[in-house]
């Protein structure tokens, strides 16, 4: 045990069950709302003229815990829970599929979707609109308001042509717009309409005459939507009930990246979401905030992209989290700090008070710190590991922390599985490479065929639903054992690993290893060169089983 540094607090025994907070913001109100760190990018996030509008980060970063910041905090909150939105009704429609299936470009639908539900909810909450007789009151007021304004007035009927009820719940009013637009498919395509959407539910294939025939009626009918009277609705609404600029109004999407629709059309609609964003800054006392993953933005705009695509114009709207050492300190300072006086003494208590042993020869909150992706959720979780090894104790040894970071690391692996698992079937594959290896490797050390064969196997076996990038590599190994798909297929499981934080990468001798929560989050595989070093996050070397060598301090993060 390394020397012990001075304490100055009233030493107090740690009793059991004791924890500086959640690692879910929505279980963590004991500390969220006390102990919340003001991020550069919160300033941003609220400042209604700033255009970031898209909060960015990974799992555990924070997002959530800003969101309810703000609906704590501020005045005039309101928000959409994508779960609440029925959007399963919209992915299991005959109609809506036959036109996907046969090539029609649905993303003006999906926007208009997205405008509807938020005008519908916005007028909803900011109007207190929760019966029938006050959505009846609410249309007379405004249609008063407009008697001079035939324009605005003809958008206004937009929502009775809809035959919106603006007090039911959003569930229902995506039903009702989605029967809508399915009514207005089924006219285009006349006396062929029970047949075809009866040869869709049978899985009938159509001929190329009829595939065109579809097409042609759906494009029609998209290309009709009624998009110019719902940005009057925005206009009114910017006109009317928000003009007050001594008031502020905040609408927060959370949850948009959870399995709340189908995968193919979940991404179509965060990527319409994104669209539509932008229309909405007319009303300039309102901000719109939707939390979103990293990983699920890019894949979105990936899956969507089309010839105009351009991530870079995205750029303006993205508010991504980072967090540096000194911010996750604090964050640990204030959290440690309250539970002392909640339960002890009236004294500031610190890390260095509670944690004053250095583990080996590194300083303790290094040692933790080192073995995050420097995001809340994972220093909270090591701190509280920490306090259960070090019960009836006045203070955490490096023994404690020692035998806290086992379980720790066991339960990230656990939690990097469950956040990449949709996205890499192969996940648990690509963990057993890793086991297999040092803690510290080349490339092309490991991109052997008798390595990469075993390796292509295992990844066939484990990918079997996903069939992407990976699967189709390791496939060719299977098939062929050529040195180009074994170089290729090592490449990407070291940009599959790399990406989801289990790695880092050291591109070349004369630089620093990279690491995706620090660097960029995504390194191409085709740019990896066989020289390159990979090294295993320390976070994971636990849980792996996999020895640290001497010399890996130094490198750290």
């Amino acid at each position: 045990m390394s020397k012990k540094k001075k304490g100055q607090f009233s030493r107090s025994i740690i009793g059991r069950n004791l924890s500086i907070g959640a690692i879910a913001a929505e279980n963590d109100d004991n500390y969220l709302f006390d102990c919340f760190i003001h991020l550069p990018i919160f300033a941003e996030i609220t400042d209604l003229n700033n255009s970031k509008s898209i909060l960015l980060g990974r799992t555990g970063c924070g997002k959530t815990a800003i969101l309810r910041y703000i609906e704590e905090k501020m005045q005039n909150v309101f928000a959409i829970d994508p779960t609440e939105m029925a959007l399963e009704y919209v992915a299991s429609s005959t109609a809506i599929r036959l036109f996907e299936e046969n090539g029609v470009d649905m993303n003006l639908f999906y926007q208009l979707l997205w405008k509807h539900v938020i005008c519908v909810e916005i007028i909803r909450q900011r109007f207190h609109v929760n019966s029938e007789g006050e959505s009846s009151s609410l249309f007379i007021k405004l249609f008063d308001y407009l008697r001079t304004d035939e324009r605005k007035r003809k958008a206004l009927e937009y929502l009775r042509d809809w035959g919106t009820k603006l007090w039911v719940n959003i569930d229902e009013n995506i039903k009702e717009i989605t029967q809508k637009f399915e009514n207005e498919l089924r006219v285009a395509l006349g006396a062929n309409a029970m047949f075809v959407e009866g040869q869709v539910a049978g899985g009938a294939k159509f001929s190329e005459e009829i595939k065109k025939e579809i097409k042609d009626r759906g494009t029609e009918v998209v290309s009709k939507l009624q998009m110019a009277k719902l940005t009057e609705i925005i206009d009114l609404l910017a006109a009317y009930g928000f003009d007050d600029p001594q008031q502020k109004y905040f609408l927060l999407i959370d949850g948009i990246d959870s399995k709340w629709a189908d995968d193919s059309l979940r991404y179509k609609l965060i990527r319409a979401l994104i669209e539509t964003l932008k229309r909405f800054r007319k009303i300039r006392n309102l901000k719109i905030v939707v939390a979103l993953r990293t990983d699920v933005l890019e894949r979105a705009l990936m899956e969507t992209k089309d010839a105009g695509y351009q991530r870079e114009k995205y750029d303006d709207m993205i508010s991504e989290i980072g967090w540096e050492e000194k911010e996750l300190r604090a964050l640990v300072n204030e959290r440690i700090n309250l539970l002392y006086r909640r339960q002890y003494t009236k004294q500031n208590v610190r890390f260095e008070d509670l944690f004053p042993y250095k583990v080996g020869a590194t300083d303790p909150f290094r040692f933790l710190i080192e073995r995050t992706l420097r995001r809340p959720r994972d220093i909270i979780a090591f701190i509280n590991q920490c306090l259960q090894e070090g019960v009836d104790q006045t203070e955490i040894t490096a023994r404690n922390i020692r035998d806290a970071e086992l379980e720790y690391s066991r339960k990230r692996l656990n939690a990097l599985e469950e956040e990449w698992g949709s996205v890499y079937k192969s996940f648990a594959a690509l963990i057993d490479f890793i086991k297999q290896q040092s803690d510290t490797f080349v490339l092309s050390g490991v991109a052997t065929r008798d390595i990469m064969e075993y390796t292509a196997l295992t990844i066939s076996e484990g990918d079997q639903d996903n069939r992407g990038d990976l699967f189709r590599t390791a496939k060719e190994v299977k098939e062929s054992s050529s040195i180009g798909a074994i170089t290729s297929l090592a490449r990407k499981i070291i940009e599959a690993l790399y990406r989801v934080g289990a790695v880092a990468i050291k591109m070349d001798s004369s630089e620093r290893f990279r690491y995706c929560y620090i660097d960029q989050p995504i390194i191409a595989a085709n740019s990896i060169p066989m020289d390159a070093k990979v090294r295993v996050h320390p976070m994971l070397l636990r849980a792996l089983n996999v020895r640290e060598s001497a010399d890996r301090l130094s490198e750290a993060p």
